[in-house]
Order: structure tokens, then sequence, then C-alpha cells
């Protein structure tokens, strides 16, 4: 019984219901009705609700209200706003009370619930930002290059582990979400990107690459940058490909919930997760991609679905003095100091599933870590 509710609740995650309703007013185009839901340690099982409305009048323009309530932690969480939406540009403003995370670049909401859900592979950490509002607004440059703007501000709050619950792994717990620095915060974020990958099953050729400059105030005043690319690139030798990873990011404040970390999934996926943390970080990683080239010749049906990948990880972390530039203390980045691992994947399509096991290189732990990751991992 316990496994049948947990594959209905991972359907639940995995496929939000979005559905049209009919509007007897003929000053709505459409209204949009989504339901949606997560599972984490903070909350528990949180089921969510959204309403946006598009006006007849003005296509590009929409209202939505959203709410939702984590059943363990007994906590309401909503956010209501406009949106307004062109080919070259929008803004978003929005006013909320959200449990947020700065790890959404590191693993999807409906994985990490599936797996914390499964065996309490939270990878997440959490915190509360009430009494909070932002206004963000983006413009096409060129096609594929965007610039983006973001103001807001809200208030930290910690949010303790509320649930212990999973299918396996009973005996064990969560492990704790890190305890933050409450206080009133304000932040301008000014970035650029170029991205010019597809979201299409094939494997195709592209650039991911993305600059953000951070600037902090109120209680938390700070300077930040952010830096990264990502290269998918097919080879010559038959359906092979590789992805190529980089970033580099670093922040002049030392609070918790402004330190970058590095360990498990989506970063070095050899070591523990989260196991190093600073306001310096440096990170790169490959991944060789097979693509049914070593199967395609075994003569089982669907053996051509399977993917080899070799991959490997490396990173580098130190917090530095919050009176230090934020470029300092790169310098003191050195190869006896990046953390490494190499590992094996089995993959099936390019997509859909993948087995990771890895193996650090710092002799430090002589095991293998193994994780799993669902749709493409980079």
């Amino acid at each position: 019984m316990r496994i049948i509710c947990i594959i209905i609740i991972a359907l639940l995650l995995s496929a939000p219901i979005t559905e049209a309703l009919p509007n007897s007013s003929e000053k709505l185009q459409q209204t949009l009705r989504h339901f949606y839901a997560r599972y984490n340690r903070v909350e528990g099982f949180f089921a969510g609700y959204q309403l946006k409305f598009v006006p007849k009048r003005w296509e590009s323009l929409s209202t939505f209200v959203q709410t939702g309530y984590g059943i363990q932690n007994e906590g309401f969480r909503w956010a209501t706003g406009l949106e307004w939406a062109q080919k070259k540009y929008g803004f978003k403003f929005t006013v909320f009370d959200r449990t947020a995370t700065h790890d959404n670049d590191i693993i999807r909401t409906a994985e990490n619930s599936l797996f914390a859900l499964l065996y309490k592979g939270d990878y997440r950490d959490y915190f509360r930002a009430k009494n909070g509002f932002s206004f963000q607004t983006t413009y096409a440059l060129k096609p594929r290059t965007h610039l983006w703007g973001s103001l807001s501000a809200y208030t930290y709050a910690n949010m303790p582990v509320a649930t212990q619950w999973s299918t396996f792994r009973t005996n064990s717990t969560f492990r704790d979400n890190p305890t933050i620095i409450p206080g009133k915060t304000g932040l301008l974020e000014l970035g650029i990107r170029y991205d010019t990958r597809r979201r299409v099953p094939r494997f195709l050729n592209s650039w991911y690459l993305f600059a953000t400059f951070e600037s902090g105030f109120r209680e938390f005043a700070y300077n930040g940058l952010q830096l990264g690319l990502t290269r998918h690139q097919k080879t010559i030798w038959g359906n092979q490909a590789f992805i190529v990873q980089a970033r580099l990011a670093t922040r002049d404040h030392t609070a918790e919930q402004f330190l970058f970390d590095l360990g498990g999934v989506g970063t070095l996926r050899g070591y523990g997760i989260k196991e190093f943390s600073g306001n310096r970080m440096l990170m790169a990683s490959i991944d060789y991609l097979f693509r049914g080239d070593l199967f395609s010749h075994i003569p089982i049906p669907a053996a051509h679905l399977f993917n080899i990948i070799l991959f490997a990880d490396t990173g580098w972390t130190q917090t530095v003095p919050r009176t230090s530039n934020i470029l300092d203390g790169f310098q003191n980045a050195n190869l006896t100091d990046l953390k490494t691992d190499i590992g094996i994947a089995l993959g099936i399509t390019d997509r859909l599933f993948r087995l990771n096991i890895a193996r650090r290189l710092d002799h430090s732990n002589d095991f293998m870590t193994i994780s799993a990751r669902f749709f493409r991992e980079f």
C-alpha cells in the first residue's frame, strides 16, 4: 500500500494538472487552474493551487493568485501578482509569503520531491521569505540573448525540519536544514544570458552562458557575481557527445544564506550533500556520452536506448572576510585544494533517466556514491 501511495504522489508531483475553465464573462479570455504538489523535509507534503486570469482586451497581461498549505509544518504560503509578456520584453510583479531555496538550478522540484519521498534524498536547503515583493523584467536583445533585472525585498525566517517520513530508510533521519540569520533583506540583480538550447528529444549542439551581478541592501548589504557556461557538443565519432560545465561564484557576505555549496547531485557527484561551503566557489564538470554506440551491437531489443556515460567533477570553495573585494580569494585556489570525483552512469535515452556511480579522489572515503536523475542532468 505504501508503494502504491508513493506512485500516486509521484505522478502528481511530476505532472501538475492545468485546466482552462469556461468563462461566463466576455471580459476574460481564459482562466487557467493549476494544481501542484511537492514534498520536502521542512513542509512535508505541500499541496498548492493557482488561478491565472487573462483579460480579453489585453492578451499580453495576466493576473495570478497562488496559495498552498504544508501539512506537516502547518504553514500557508501564497503569492499574487501581475505579468506582462511581449515578444521582446516582459515584466512580472509579485507579492508573496513563500518557502524559498537557492537550489533551483541544482535539481528540479518534482525530482527532489520524489527522492525525498523515496529515501530522504532532499538535496535542497530552505528558508521562509515572508512579507515580500519582487519586480522582474526581461528584454530580448537578440533571439537567443536576453537581458534581465530583478528588484526584491522580503524577510528571512528559519524553517526547521518538520517531518521524518519516507518510503525507505525509515530508521534514518533527514539532514538538518541550515540555520540562517533572520532579518530584512533587499536584493537588486542584473544579468545577461545566451541560450541556444532547445527542448527537443534529440541531442543538439548548444551553448548556455550567463552572468549575474547582485547587490544586497537593508540589513544584508553585499555584492556578488556569478558566471557560468554549459556546452553540449557532438563528436566526430559515431553518436557520441560530451557536456562541459563551468561556474564561478562570489559574494562578500559570510551569512549562511549567502554561501555557495558543493557536493551531491548537480555539483560534485562523488561527495556528500553540500559537503563544502564558502563565499567563493569554482566548479567544472565533463560528461562523455556514448549515446548507444556501446549497446547498439548487442542483439537485445531496445538496447540502443541505453547509454553509458563517463564523467568527472572538480570544485573548490573558500570563505574570505567580508572586507575583501569580491574577486579576492580566487588566487588561493590551487590544484591540491580541488575536490575531484570520477564516475560512470547508465542512462535510458538522453533525457529520461540515469544512474550515477561516483568515486571521490581525495581518499578520505573509500565508498562509492550512487545517485539517480530523471530527465537531462545538465
